[in-house]
């Protein structure tokens, strides 16, 4: 199994790319705050609106938690962003970042590990042929314990 680490500078010009080109964009009344919001998330993955919160207050711009957590729904309404729901955390990750690839989900600290594999990419495949299904979204995330939170035969 293959860890993806994704190219960071990539996957901010490809979310800020499909925020521009958005067809939902259109609708929305232009807001400061909004931009500041999506730069900061189109720098950061697998984030929460907590620490998006954090990093924003870091540098200085005081937008409240409310206004975070709106926004991110709203992102994940135009399809910018995709909300992974795990413990008591919501994560928000890019919808730009990369084409197909699946998750590991820490169910202990929420972390998120991105992975490619050919032989799932390959079972995939298979057994849609098999079902006479054509394919247009896969998604597999596989939830237990990262190795910081010990290890798990489960």
């Amino acid at each position: 199994m293959d860890i993806y680490i994704p190219d960071q500078e990539k996957i901010t010009m490809r979310t800020m790319n499909v925020a521009k080109m958005s067809p939902n964009r259109s609708r929305l009344k232009h807001s400061k705050k909004r931009d500041i919001i999506l730069a900061a998330f189109a720098t950061q993955n697998h984030v929460t609106a907590q620490k998006l919160h954090n990093s924003l207050a870091e540098e200085g711009h005081r937008i409240s938690l409310g206004t975070i957590y709106r926004t991110m729904r709203l992102f994940c309404k135009m399809g910018l962003a995709q909300a992974r729901h795990c413990e008591a955390k919501t994560q928000y990750g890019h919808t730009a970042a990369k084409g197909r690839h699946d998750h590991l989900v820490c169910t202990a600290c929420g972390n998120i590990a991105e992975f490619e594999n050919q032989e799932i990419e390959r079972l995939r495949k298979e057994i849609a042929a098999e079902n006479g299904f054509t394919l247009s979204v896969h998604k597999l995330e596989l939830y237990g314990l990262c190795s910081l939170c010990g290890h798990s035969d489960n």
